[in-house]
């Protein structure tokens, strides 16, 4: 295989390394990212849902108590009263479940529950509301009376009919004085204690304000949220796709034009004084072939010429030992260029060799 075989093998190998191991690590990153987005829209959920329910609370039931009114559990026989905040929150989250098209869902949940549904019904709602127990330990002995506390939300991924599910609570507590005095007054009543009973947790509870009185949990299918996060993704494989293409052909563009290229060149140049050396070669060896007869002839002269003058015999053997002089360095150039020309040969032959030709 020659050099521009092997090139284009590396490249593709290169090219396939670097393309798996960027698609890798961008499937990683995403499963990352599709979990960050999942807890922030539990996060935006839970935030709308605390904030609604603070809003009900404070200026609905607020005002209704001072006229005279106020919330009930019982609100639709109760002219001048309306439903509980947590009746209120229930309602809002089946209707967005309804409408949500899958996307989260939420519900209110309390160990001091007054409504069947929104007990601790799971593992995750116990593991939950003890994290959020904690907290709420320490909010007690440190300021109960102050607002901001910075409850810290809790939550984990699970698989639920075989899909991912992120599912995350958030403390709801105390946040308004109608809340606080109207769950006191529950607390005492005579049914809600035999609830308690039952339930085997604490009875006659009494909060403070923004103490921890229930949670929120949301519910947001992984999958839809990949759904939602799938055409971004692909934008950007295909970007990165075409980032490689266009990086690949110019580095081999580049390569081709300082390595390829010049080799090729230098072959060709390689062939070309190839072809000088034969020609010196060639003529070395005539030069040699010429002094050799000349030498003979100067030889056979110088042998008649003996019965001669001794003048000619003398010149004569001067010429005939030049002659062999001359075919003797004749033959040295012709060795030399010999050599040359295999040695020229043979990098041209290692030039092809890497070229593949």
């Amino acid at each position: 295989m020659g050099i521009r075989g092997k090139f284009l093998v590396v490249i593709a190998v290169i090219g396939v390394a670097v393309t798996l191991g960027t698609y890798v690590i961008l499937e990683k990153s995403h499963r990352s990212l599709i979990e960050m987005e999942a807890v922030r829209i539990a996060e935006i959920v839970s935030t709308q849902v605390v904030n609604d329910r603070a809003e009900y609370t404070q200026n609905l039931v607020g005002k209704l108590t001072k006229d005279g009114y106020g919330a009930s559990r019982d609100a639709a026989g109760k002219p001048g009263f309306i439903q509980l905040p947590a009746q209120f929150v229930r309602n809002v989250a089946q209707r967005v479940k309804r409408q949500a098209g899958g996307l989260y869902s939420y519900s209110l949940i309390s160990l001091w529950n007054l409504n069947p549904d929104q007990g601790l019904k799971d593992d995750f709602d116990r593991w939950a509301w003890e994290k959020l127990a904690v907290q709420d330990k320490a909010f007690v002995a440190g300021e109960p009376g102050a607002a901001g506390y910075p409850w810290r939300p809790v939550y984990r991924f699970e698989t639920v009919n075989g899909a991912p599910l992120l599912r995350y609570a958030k403390a709801d507590p105390a946040s308004a004085p109608p809340c606080v005095i109207c769950h006191n007054n529950y607390e005492q009543q005579e049914d809600v204690k035999s609830l308690r009973r039952s339930a085997g947790v604490e009875q006659g509870k009494s909060w403070k304000l923004h103490q921890l009185m229930g949670a929120i949990r949301v519910e947001i299918p992984v999958q839809q949220v990949a759904a939602m996060a799938a055409a971004g993704r692909n934008q950007s494989l295909a970007a990165l796709a075409g980032i490689f293409v266009v990086g690949f052909g110019l580095l081999g563009g580049v390569l081709f034009r300082s390595i390829i290229r010049p080799v090729e060149v230098s072959v060709r140049e390689v062939e070309g004084f190839s072809e000088k050396v034969d020609s010196v070669v060639g003529c070395s060896k005539d030069l040699v072939m010429e002094a050799e007869q000349q030498s003979r002839a100067c030889g056979e002269a110088t042998s008649a010429s003996r019965s001669g003058a001794g003048d000619i015999s003398q010149s004569l053997a001067s010429l005939a030992a030049a002659a062999s002089k001359n075919a003797m360095r004749a033959e040295d150039s012709a060795v030399y260029c010999y050599q040359l020309q295999e040695s020229f040969s043979g990098l041209k032959s290692r030039l092809l060799g890497i070229l593949g030709k």
